[in-house]
């Protein structure tokens, strides 16, 4: 389980693969394997002054990957262990459905480990190929294995609970409690059903989420009406054909309880209690995680200037800063022609950036951006071709740009003029590897 209030900038994924006797299936067949994958760094929480970013044309620095680091790039070639060992290329896709790995970096065995800090342990699927659609990359990690391992940076440890801006519903209502008391914040209110059999509260995310943990607060009385609620994941209103994430077994007065959901995906997250002449009630619920399928997670980001502790990074910490936007957005200073600029790492063809406006009295500054996407980092990367111009967006709202599969590694905002201020509170990125014909 990984949870943490910590920022995290990154993490770095170790593969250890030892061979016990050689083993070569052929491409097509998907061999069952042990994998075992762990995270040998350690939570970093960064000072003030955020770790500074090095320039992605530069080369990377070799480094101990024992000691804590503040920033690890996603590509990573690791060497580990002793003559058994192997050296290989780790590529987390968050757009993958399934892993994959090369051919020649097999043979595994009931052997292969990576000692301790075992996240994923087991019989595992692994699909086999000749070749991967990322030159130098020896394996793709995919949702199947690791969708619950990339944790996004939550700017100052801050954290967003996604179900505030969902829809909510309940089975029925209890005279004024309504389903929205379960999102309030308040703990002297809650959501209240009528006494029915298989009672349930439901919140509608609005998107399709990974949703990596959900917290439930108990009213602070009649504590045991919660004992038994099963908590549900998915993308269906039939309650049932949601899965189970996990079951309070029971829960004291105004007591708060986290389920680590390990990434299910989902767009509904459903609390029922089943059984007759049941009453369900809900002080506070809590869901967390991020938005399957963004690009934008886990990619690199820096802007032309900083104001404050306004960085770069805020823009893609899955929080889009409804609470407190200092904490959770961009800005630059005051400057000519101002730019904020992505690094997602690979080349991509982009469907949609969507861009979540500050929400407050400065939402006009936004007013003329540009979005432009591809890979010259001349002139800042301003040079790139335009995929839209954002002519406003209302405060606190997000608008979604198509691009029509438009092919690059970095996706440019700038906003043209003199006197200018780039504030952002999110951005997302959807599409796919470019010429990636497997994923």
């Amino acid at each position: 389980e990984l949870e943490t209030k910590r920022a995290i900038k990154l993490k770095e994924l170790e593969l250890v693969l030892k061979t016990k006797s050689p083993v070569h299936p052929s491409a097509a067949d998907v061999p069952s394997v042990t994998v075992s994958v762990s995270l040998p760094i350690s939570a970093y929480t960064p000072s003030p002054i955020p770790a500074p970013r090095r320039n992605p044309q530069e080369s990377q620095p070799e480094f101990d990957v024992r000691q804590q680091i503040a920033l690890v790039p996603l590509f990573r070639e690791i060497s580990l262990g002793e003559t058994e060992s192997k050296h290989i290329r780790i590529l987390r896709d968050t757009g993958a459905a399934q892993s994959f790995i090369l051919q020649n970096v097999l043979p595994f065995s009931e052997q292969s480990s990576c000692g301790s800090n075992v996240l994923v342990q087991g019989k595992v699927k692994l699909a086999v190929q000749a070749q991967l659609p990322v030159k130098g990359v020896s394996l793709i990690l995919g949702n199947d294995l690791a969708g619950f391992l990339l944790i996004e940076g939550m700017a100052n440890g801050k954290e967003e609970n996604a179900a505030l801006w969902g829809k909510t519903s309940e089975s029925s209502d209890y005279g004024f409690w309504l389903p929205t008391h379960a999102i309030d914040g308040l703990l002297n209110t809650w959501a209240h059903t009528k006494l029915e059999t298989d009672p349930w509260w439901r919140v509608d995310l609005l998107k399709v989420y990974r949703v990596n943990r959900v917290t439930i607060t108990n009213r602070f009385d009649y504590a045991s009406r919660i004992n038994g609620a099963v908590i549900r994941i998915g993308n269906f209103l039939d309650v049932y054909s949601n899965t189970v994430c996990g079951v309070i077994s029971t829960l004291a007065d105004s007591a708060t309880a986290t389920f680590s959901c390990g990434g299910m995906v989902g767009r509904y997250v459903v609390i029922h209690l089943p059984g007759d002449e049941k009453f369900l009630t809900l002080a506070e619920v809590g869901v967390y995680g991020y938005l399957a399928g963004n690009r934008a997670v886990g990619a690199a980001a820096i802007q032309s200037s900083t104001f404050a502790d306004w960085f770069a990074e805020k823009a893609i910490d899955s929080n889009r800063g409804f609470q407190q936007l200092n904490t959770t957005c961009t800005s630059t200073l005051n400057e000519s022609n101002p730019w904020w600029r992505l690094d997602l790492l690979d080349v991509y063809r982009v469907r949609e950036v969507v861009i979540t406006n500050r929400n407050d009295s400065y939402a006009e500054q936004i007013n003329g951006a540009e979005i432009r996407i591809g890979n010259s980092l001349e002139n800042n990367g301003s040079n790139n071709p335009i995929c839209a111009v954002i002519s406003t967006i209302p405060a606190g709202e997000s608008y979604n740009f198509s691009c029509n599969g438009m092919v690059g590694r970095y996706m440019i905002i700038r906003i043209p003029g003199d006197r200018e201020i780039l504030s952002l509170c999110e951005v997302e990125v959807y599409g796919s590897l470019a010429g990636n014909l497997l994923l």
